[in-house]
């Protein structure tokens, strides 16, 4: 038996799958000055990995400070709607509360809901 595939995300009314969003927010900078591969950004990013400290290297990915609190706005809108989309794709109940131990765990859910508070 095939296990069924679903979309993570969505943009724009597109289902989009991990490989699709990560070339989404690629073009969303200016490529041409994008000059450090990622391997070494996160190295100057060191350990914690927030979202304050991935703003902190918005240049290094060719965005204004302003643009990138917008992606990551954007970002966190949609992934706080993940499990009522899960739903509607027909991942089961159990899977969604398995996946909720991660994708809503204290650390990262805090940090979604401090983006999306005015």
């Amino acid at each position: 038996m095939t296990p069924k595939r679903h979309s993570a995300m969505q943009h724009g009314g597109v289902a989009l799958r991990y490989a699709e969003m990560s070339l989404w927010l690629r073009r969303c900078g200016d490529a041409a000055r994008i000059q450090t591969s990622g391997e070494q950004v996160f190295r100057r990013m060191g350990a914690e990995s927030s979202l304050t400290n991935a703003l902190s290297e918005h240049a290094a990915f060719g965005l204004t400070a302003q643009r990138a609190q917008q992606l990551v706005a954007e970002v966190a809108r949609v992934v706080s709607g993940w499990q009522a989309h899960f739903l509607q794709v027909g991942v089961s109940v159990t899977d969604i509360q398995t996946l909720a131990q991660y994708i809503d765990r204290p650390f990262l859910k805090t940090q979604r809901d401090a983006v999306l508070s005015p």
